[in-house]
């Protein structure tokens, strides 16, 4: 998913922030949205950062009107430890893939996003709409509105439709059965690299766009009528599979030629209906005269899924009306590979802010993550209380206000990304322009079992080192080249997997979310249901 900092409409590009009280803080988490899954260049200087066929004209406009970071990273490959680390400011080492099983006892205590932001002035109004997929209930985390405990299948299932990971049954069968019917035998199936058949169809709702834009924009109301300032976060349910959107959407990419990049029109008019969703956000601050005072930050959870094969467009239920098949090799290109994997297309995602101090049409390369948000949005807040030494990530705030440039100071001076206990182990670290990827079964048998996360992050090589300066496509393995960098990098990771307690072995352990769910008395989240309409608990 990709979270976005931009810069609206009429907002000031002094280096001088609006003396209007404490700031306004949106932040909007997008789900499996890759680095170039969007209209705009994700770095000016390469034209191939961009898409030659979707359209996000709000997106183009958040950039031009903010700051672009080329170099801004999820946390994690992979959603829901994306969603802990941004929540808690750690690096998911530290919990949903550490040793100790038992943090989740003690997760309700830790300092939040909302928290740090309470902590600097305690009349903030704090408000999660969206996906939650944490291991922990909101309010626990400090939010007094929210959701509840959502997940993808609320979004999936929010009008009633299938997929193979949720659905009916008999939907691989019907596949098939096209497939021999129509004399079609697709290459690959994508059910091998994201577990779920990608489907379009078409809903007025799709995706809760409509629904997310209604409460969230009834909470700030409601906030600005009682003069509180608010911190706001809406994560959308979308691009993740299955692919909704608005008929007419639909009907428009469907005749728009295709691209070489992408060429999958039901994704392009998903992507394009959330899109019009964060324009209608942003119109919403103009309207009530809060854009000089409000900051805006958006930023995907992960890449974007490596491809999409044959996608089926359904009808009533099962029924297959059509399906399109790529011609695309890989959606992420220039980046490699995508989606739960640790090359740049799995953890490089768009990431624009705009705010009062925020040039417009700024770039800026410093690299950057979902980390940093937490010691961000507490400075903004006005709280300059010490923050825990546990924090992973450090304030954007001097980057923000000096135009691009600076540095962000964190306890550590490289970005980890690791995986391990509920999935097989694999780490990968930035440091400077060199990147180097860690494969630790190298040279191993796979792993056995049903999981699709066993046939990904496999090298006949235990490291792989790349120079992202000069080789953005991770093409030119240095390993061989550069040996005692490869090492010391090798060693500076590991002495962080062991201080932070990591898990570097699959145990086969629950996630969080669903060790949350079987520990209450919490419906499954595809049965949950979410009212459009914004219900003020004040």
């Amino acid at each position: 998913m990709v979270l976005l900092l931009v810069l609206l409409p009429g907002i000031s590009c002094s280096t001088e922030k609006a003396d209007e009280g404490p700031p306004n803080i949106i932040l909007i988490l997008t789900d499996d949205q890759g680095w170039t899954s969007h209209s705009y260049l994700a770095d000016p200087n390469r034209p191939d950062s961009g898409s030659d066929y979707f359209e996000t004209p709000n997106m183009d406009r958040m950039a031009a009107m903010g700051m672009r970071f080329t170099d801004g990273y999820a946390p994690n490959p992979i959603c829901d430890p994306t969603r802990h680390a941004i929540l808690f400011g750690q690096n998911c080492a530290r919990h949903v893939y550490g040793k100790d099983e038992t943090w989740l006892e003690r997760a309700p205590g830790w300092l939040t996003l909302p928290k740090a932001i309470k902590a600097g002035n305690s009349n903030y109004r704090t408000a999660h709409f969206g996906k939650w997929h944490i291991g922990i209930m909101p309010e626990e985390a400090g939010y007094d509105v929210s959701d509840g405990p959502t997940s993808n299948a609320t979004g999936n299932f929010q009008n009633g439709k299938y997929n193979t990971t949720y659905g009916d049954p008999a939907f691989q069968p019907a596949v098939d059965a096209y497939n021999l019917k129509h004399g079609m035998v697709p290459k690959e199936l994508n059910v091998r690299y994201t577990g779920e058949f990608p489907v379009f169809y078409p809903d007025e709702n799709p995706k809760d766009v409509v629904g997310l834009t209604r409460r969230v924009s009834g909470f700030i109301r409601e906030s600005v009528v009682d003069n509180k300032p608010f911190f706001a976060q809406i994560s959308h349910y979308a691009t993740h599979v299955d692919m909704v959107a608005r008929q007419e959407t639909y009907d428009y990419f469907d005749k728009k030629p295709r691209g070489k990049k992408h060429d999958n029109a039901g994704f392009a008019a998903m992507l394009k209906d959330m899109d019009t969703s964060i324009g209608e956000l942003l119109d919403l601050l103009k309207e009530l005269e809060i854009e000089d005072n409000t900051y805006v930050f958006l930023l995907a959870d992960n890449g974007a899924v490596h491809y999409f094969t044959q996608t089926a467009i359904l009808g009533e239920g099962i029924d297959i009306l059509d399906t399109h098949e790529t011609s695309v090799a890989w959606r992420n290109e220039p980046l490699r590979h995508g989606k739960h994997e640790y090359y740049e297309g799995g953890i490089r995602v768009p990431f624009l802010a705009l705010g009062p101090g925020i040039k417009p049409n700024s770039v800026s390369r410093v690299p950057v993550t979902g980390l940093d948000f937490l010691p961000t949005f507490a400075e903004l807040a006005g709280n300059d209380s010490p923050l825990p030494g546990n924090l992973d990530g450090g304030s954007l705030v001097n980057v923000l206000f000096q135009v691009g440039e600076g540095e962000v100071k964190r306890s550590r001076d490289a970005l980890y990304f690791h995986q391990s206990a509920l999935r097989p182990a694999a780490s990968s670290m930035r440091k400077g322009n060199y990147k180097l990827v860690k494969f630790w079964r190298a040279g191993k048998p796979k792993l056995e079992g049903k999981s699709r996360y066993f046939i990904r992050n496999l090298s006949d090589k235990p490291l792989e080192l790349y120079d992202l300066s000069k080789d953005l496509e991770e093409q030119n393995d240095l390993s061989e080249e550069m040996p005692e960098l490869a090492k010391a990098m090798n060693d500076e990771l590991m002495a962080f997997l062991d201080e932070v307690n990591a898990e570097i072995k699959y145990t086969g352990r629950k996630s969080p979310y669903n060790r949350l769910l079987n520990k209450g008395d919490l419906r499954s989240a595809r049965d949950m249901v979410i009212s459009p309409e914004y219900l003020s608990p004040f």
